[in-house]
């Protein structure tokens, strides 16, 4: 059969080194890194000649028989011939020149490619097929995956989600608990999956203000409403902490003894709620006591913010800028919530996030949490990232969270980027450093997934000590994953842009060596996969002229 790149061939051999006795019987395994074909008796210089003169090249007396084709092959290892096992030791001593190269057969090869995997069988991860070979079957280790972590690097629309989907269906079958970080509705529809029904739980991702610090929420309103002043952002912190207790106290009595201050009969409905509205009502409320005078309201309002008793009138313009400056950046944040939860909206409704001390159901045995960023902008996608992911770490530590995890990060550019342009991406580095670094010691792993390679921090990358690169066609990506993957080749560079949907190389500590692999369709599909746009044009077209002929029936 013909020989192509990246096929995996082998050389029988008969070896010895200058110290040993009888030459011993082994088996050289090698990977196809190029293939050149030319004629010696078609130099270069003819077929400049003859493009220059328009010449048929059959109509001269050049031989085209003498056609030659060469493969420069990597040497990945040798084996005592007829072995069974999986194990390859390194080649220190080249086996004889002529010896013939062969296809070797599909159980031979198999063997090599899954390697010696003994009891460890029961870890592996069926993920993909040799690209040139489909009778194999690549199963990877699932131990380096979920303990040393893996990065999945492609360009859009190479298949990165697709192969993040299959991965995460392996795991599951072997019930490992996954936190997904999903910004764009790739993993909104795994529940669809028979297999996957009760294990996947979606979560709107509601901002948890009050698991901020004071100056966190002061960056937030700033960057949401408008800035505040010196003056305003000295008192800000005070009022932050007062709202902080107002909301962890007894919530419903402080709702009826605010909405009696404010007058505000929304207020009265609907009740405080732990979010950045608490911290408008409080300094909204102790603006109006002090100007009013209020001294029952005072007292109320002084257990939470002492300097109400103070009866400051110069305070009072201070928390009235305050609470405008909070109001509207309360609303610009019940915006984008608003839109997370109608983007994580399914067949089945989505959940809260769970508080800080229910954290630890995201990781139950068995659990795949989705927790939905979609609506969010860049920053906020990156502080929810930080508060829950160092959570979870910091839990496994303490021992609160009892079961090892694998948190996966879609867009992981966006949280872990080469360079922080804002105080939220600052913290999601750290927080994405930290589990890279020190994750394995307390269970947690990581799946770094992305489109812009070069644009992700090299130190978190560098953890990852498995690669699934697919097809790259930017220069700078290129060049950047050539440096942070030690396994990829130069010819193996060369490939990425020319990769099939679907195709990969798969390297690193969870598979023998690096090859290049067709990754098996996972079962689920992506929110907006296989979604004609012009067929949906012409399915919403269909949708709004039904609701006009609703609309226009009689008695309507």
């Amino acid at each position: 059969a013909a020989v192509a790149e990246q096929d995996i061939v082998a050389v029988d051999a008969d070896m010895a080194a200058a110290d040993e006795g009888a030459p011993r019987p082994v088996r050289v395994w090698a990977k196809v890194r190029k293939i050149e074909r030319l004629n010696p008796l078609f130099p270069t210089e003819a077929g400049h000649e003859l493009a220059e003169t328009r010449t048929n090249p059959f109509d001269t007396v050049l031989s085209f028989s003498r056609e030659m084709v060469t493969a420069v092959c990597q040497v990945i290892g040798h084996e005592p011939r007829g072995s069974e096992g999986g194990k390859l030791d390194n080649l220190r001593y080249p086996p004889k020149p002529a010896s013939t190269v062969y296809h070797p057969e599909t159980d031979d090869l198999r063997r090599i490619v899954l390697g010696d995997l003994g009891e460890r069988k029961k870890r592996g991860l069926d993920l993909a097929t040799l690209s040139n070979r489909e009778d194999i079957d690549i199963q990877v280790d699932g131990h380096a995956v979920v303990t040393r972590h893996l990065a999945i690097l492609a360009m859009t629309g190479a298949g990165k989600s697709w192969t993040a989907r299959r991965i995460v269906e392996q795991l599951a079958a072997k019930n490992y608990p996954i936190v997904i970080f999903d910004p764009r509705g790739d993993y909104t529809r795994l529940g669809e999956v028979p297999a996957l029904r009760d294990k996947v739980v979606r979560y709107y991702a509601d901002f948890p203000v009050f698991e901020e610090d004071a100056d966190s929420v002061a960056e937030i309103v700033n960057a949401l409403g408008y800035e505040l002043t010196a003056t305003q952002r000295a008192m800000f912190s005070d009022v932050f902490d007062g709202a902080s207790r107002l909301v962890k106290d007894d919530i419903q009595a402080a709702s009826e003894k605010m909405a009696g201050i404010l007058d505000d009969d929304k207020l009265r409905q609907y009740g405080l709620k732990p979010d950045l509205f608490a911290v408008f009502h409080l300094a909204w409320a102790a603006a109006r006591v002090i100007r009013k005078e209020d001294d029952e309201g005072c007292e109320w309002i002084g257990q939470f913010l002492p300097m109400v008793k103070n009866k400051n009138k110069t305070e009072a313009r201070t928390l009235e800028g305050i609470s405008k400056r909070v109001r509207s950046a309360a609303f610009s944040l019940l915006t984008m919530a608003r839109t997370n939860r109608r983007l994580a909206a399914g067949d089945d409704p989505p959940k809260p996030l769970p508080s800080r001390d229910d954290r630890a159901d995201l990781a139950k045995y068995g659990r795949i949490s989705v927790i939905s960023l979609g609506g969010y902008t860049s920053d906020f996608q990156a502080t929810l990232f930080s508060v829950i992911a160092s959570g979870l770490f910091q839990m496994r530590v303490t021992g609160d969270l009892k079961y090892p995890a694998l948190i996966v990060l879609e867009e992981a550019h966006n949280f872990a980027p080469a360079k922080a342009m804002s105080y939220a991406e600052k913290r999601a580095i750290n927080v994405a450093r930290q589990i890279a670094q020190e994750g394995r010691k307390f269970g947690l792993g990581l799946v770094l997934i992305s489109q812009r390679p070069s644009r992700l921090d090299e130190t978190a990358l560098s953890q990852c000590n498995s690669q699934v690169i697919m097809r790259l066609i930017n220069p700078a990506d290129q060049r950047f994953v050539r440096q942070a993957v030690e396994a990829l080749s130069e010819d193996d560079l060369r490939m990425l842009p020319s990769l099939d949907v679907g195709e990969a190389i798969f390297s690193g500590q969870m598979i023998n060596f690096a090859v290049l692999a067709r990754v098996k369709k996972p079962e689920s599909k992506g929110e907006r996969e296989e979604e004609d746009a012009f067929k949906a044009l012409e399915k919403a077209r269909a949708d709004a002229q039904r609701e006009e002929q609703r609309k226009s029936r009689p008695g309507r």
